[in-house]
């Protein structure tokens, strides 16, 4: 299992676009939870070059790998509200998540009214993408990833209430989401409802 970047306590994302602050992200990839801890340890606090980043934790993360993890309330998402999922991923993460009630965690399913924020987020990184390379976007368009590339047209059809529309939903999902974390000390949910997509594409769907 990998783990890659970690906005925003991690590395400024400098080598990107302008307009991607939100957006794009570095990091190194771990294979471990103790490893990505000690990244975190390495990494971790505020940078010049990015006023996304946070203050360094007092607690280190390492530390926290040794303490147990029972009693921790965990919040259980299979759907990350109503989002379609794969019947083996679907499975693969039930049982990881059950894993945690042999460690004493609470563990709790929850029905999150959440919506699909895939259309907001394709705008954005769509208008960003669109502006940041709009000096060499002929060049670009050679050189990036194929499916990425046809996408690029919608670009030219949004509108700045798009993009308005897509960060203000952004905004209300954080604000949906954000109570449950008064009341759990995690969320679990798969990283993607999909298995591996083919290469060259975004999905089953491009």
């Amino acid at each position: 299992e990998s783990v890659s970047a970690f906005y925003p306590w991690g590395t400024p994302h400098v080598a990107y676009p302008r307009g991607w602050e939100s957006l794009a992200h570095q990091g190194v990839i771990t294979r471990t939870v103790r490893d990505t801890a000690l990244a975190l340890d390495v990494l971790a606090g505020p940078h010049p070059k990015d006023r996304w980043s946070l203050p360094r934790p007092e607690r280190s993360f390492v530390s926290a790998c040794t303490q147990e993890a029972r009693g921790l309330r965990l919040a259980w998402s299979p759907q990350l509200g109503h989002l379609p999922i794969e019947p083996d991923v679907l499975a693969r993460c039930q049982q990881a998540a059950m894993q945690f009630e042999q460690l004493g965690c609470h563990v709790t399913q929850v029905d999150l009214d959440l919506p699909d924020l895939s259309p907001a987020q394709q705008a954005i990184v769509l208008c960003e993408a669109a502006a940041g390379m709009r000096s060499r976007r002929a060049e670009w368009e050679q050189v990036i990833y194929p499916a990425t590339r046809k996408l690029l047209p919608n670009s030219d059809r949004l509108t700045y209430d798009d993009l308005l529309q897509a960060h203000w939903a952004r905004e209300e999902y954080w604000e949906r989401i954000g109570p449950l974390f008064e009341e759990y000390d995690a969320l679990l949910t798969p990283t993607v409802p999909i298995t591996a997509p083919a290469n060259g594409t975004l999905g089953p769907k491009v």
